[in-house]
């Protein structure tokens, strides 16, 4: 359990700080990151045994919704062995 967290907060935190490019930008403050999850299906090419997939990204046209041109990041949290969810609490 303690190995599948760990794994679960390392994504998270990657994709925090996918979205924080480093880059200068004069109109920072109108964009935000945003992440999209999205459940994935037992039998997933990504998790077979189901789980979800966390897209994240800067929302640059300020809609609230992060749309697929503006992913930077996908990351993929599995369900385990037996299909129960790494931590449905941290993804919920």
């Amino acid at each position: 359990m303690f190995k599948k967290m760990s794994i679960v907060l390392a994504c998270i935190g990657i994709c925090f700080l996918t979205a924080c490019t480093g880059k200068s930008d004069s109109n920072v403050e109108n964009k935000s990151a945003a992440i999209l999850k999205t459940p994935l299906p037992v039998g997933d090419s990504h998790c077979p045994t189901g789980g979800v997939s966390i897209d994240a990204g800067i929302d640059s046209n300020g809609n609230g919704v992060l749309d697929p041109s503006e992913i930077t990041s996908t990351q993929y949290v599995c369900n385990g062995d037996k299909g129960v969810a790494a931590l449905r609490v941290l993804t919920a």
